[in-house]
């Protein structure tokens, strides 16, 4: 059953989104990879300023709390137990060498300071991105929610917010400011505006639209040899930005047209659990990677290879892809089983036993 207020074609886009995320991670053809790396994080900001709730606006406290507990609080918790395992891995050949006292220090410091996760949690440098982006916006958008009432002159300051960032990307380049504000930091907000802006929009596009521009991105990214990603600077940046929101409307709108088919079923469930498959798909990889090792009688020693195996099979990376999906989503179900059949009824147990014997 669907939650509450649960949209269901922005969870297949976000589900959509995941797999090509755990795609672009293995060994995937290049063309492919270019593709994909062009536009599958910029989708996840988008999709944050789509769903911003201005109700938040009334309150920053409320707001910054939920914002912590829903990036911080998981970035922390998730680094410091990979940590702690990490000699182990070590030990099992997942990881290239143990951690010295000292050098755990330092990266539990780091966890805090979100200067950094372990090397399997790689892809949590979104959460970092998404707490700094997440407050940056907050007060832009609760002025123009405040002082431009027409929605026209609404649409216009977001225009606007998504310029700036965008020049700011451009003039500053890879020069951090404050914290960790940075260029990827500068172009994420402007794709959280430009998702905010798209909810204010009455324009949807139809299934032939949505269709020609994620497949025209495509032959456009493979004849021009086109290869952006989030990190770019210069003039990249614009060419970055509206090459990604042609495909990120493109997948939006196919979304919304498969939601009730059985695909688009497949993908939102995969969209309800991103933050698992974010956190577990590297090591998820290392399962396809035993199986490698296996099949061609490689050292074991080959286990540590950073995010896969490279070799020359040519259908490795679809063994990754599934893995890297399916394998967290299991074990979270599993887990969750665990948890509501044997922990919580024990804690239950346990406390009508001391209520009773107190009575």
């Amino acid at each position: 059953m669907s939650k509450p207020n649960h949209d269901k074609s922005i969870s297949i886009a976000k589900g959509i989104g995941i797999t090509l995320m755990v795609i672009g991670h293995t060994s995937c053809p290049d063309g492919l990879k270019n593709w994909l790396l062009s536009f599958h994080m910029p989708l996840f900001f988008f999709i944050s300023g789509y769903l911003f709730n201005v109700k938040h606006l009334d309150n920053f406290k409320i707001y910054l709390i939920n914002k912590v507990r829903g990036y911080y609080v998981p970035f922390v918790k998730w680094s410091l137990i990979f940590l702690l395992l990490h000699n182990v891995l070590a030990y099992l050949n997942i990881n290239n060498y143990n951690y010295s006292l000292n050098i755990y220090f330092d990266r539990i410091l780091r966890a805090f300071t979100l200067r950094g996760s372990e090397t399997l949690l790689g892809g949590y440098w979104f959460l970092i991105e998404m707490l700094l982006v997440s407050i940056m916006v907050y007060w832009p958008i609760r002025a123009v929610h405040k002082y431009a009432k027409p929605d026209w002159s609404r649409n216009l300051c977001l225009i606007f917010a998504v310029l700036v960032c965008l020049l700011a990307t451009y003039f500053l380049g890879h020069t951090r400011v404050l914290f960790k504000i940075r260029n990827v930091t500068w172009i994420a907000c402007a794709f959280f505006f430009a998702g905010h802006l798209y909810k204010n929009l009455t324009f949807r596009p139809g299934t032939i639209l949505s269709a020609t521009l994620c497949i025209s991105s495509i032959m456009a990214s493979q004849l021009l040899g086109w290869n952006f990603w989030i990190d770019s600077y210069g003039l990249t940046v614009f060419h970055m930005t509206g090459f990604a929101l042609v495909i990120i409307i493109g997948i939006l709108g196919f979304s919304s047209k498969i939601s009730e088919l059985r695909i688009g079923q497949v993908f939102d469930f995969i969209g309800m659990n991103t933050l698992v498959i974010l956190t577990f798909h590297m090591l998820s990889f290392k399962v396809v990677s035993l199986y490698i090792i296996y099949r061609d009688s490689l050292p074991i020693e080959q286990l540590s290879d950073f995010p896969v195996i490279r070799n020359n099979n040519t259908f490795d990376w679809i063994l990754y892809s599934i893995a890297g999906v399916v394998l967290p989503i299991i074990v979270s179900i599993a887990l969750k089983n665990i948890k509501e059949k044997y922990i919580l009824k024990s804690f239950y147990r346990i406390k009508s036993t001391i209520l009773s014997v107190l009575q």
